[in-house]
């Protein structure tokens, strides 16, 4: 579950890069957009598990609205 849901959110996050109506995404927003793929696919992971097990620390930015809407879901 936590790869399926790490790999989705960073599949939103790169999909919707700098959206002009919704702006940037959280890739973006956290200053995460130079990372290399294993960099960036252990940070979804560690959002996606923080989300799962707690409340989250706050560290990863959710800035648009399908970002939010995914967060709700999971």
């Amino acid at each position: 579950m936590s790869h399926f849901v790490g790999c989705m959110w960073i599949f939103i996050g790169i999909s919707f890069q700098e959206d002009e109506i919704f702006g940037d995404s959280w890739i973006e927003a956290s200053g995460f957009d130079n990372m290399s793929p294993m960099q960036l696919y252990a940070t979804s992971a560690y959002f996606t598990m923080q989300t799962l097990t707690t409340v989250g620390y706050g560290d990863i930015n959710i800035v648009r609205v399908d970002e939010r809407i995914m967060v709700i879901f999971l």
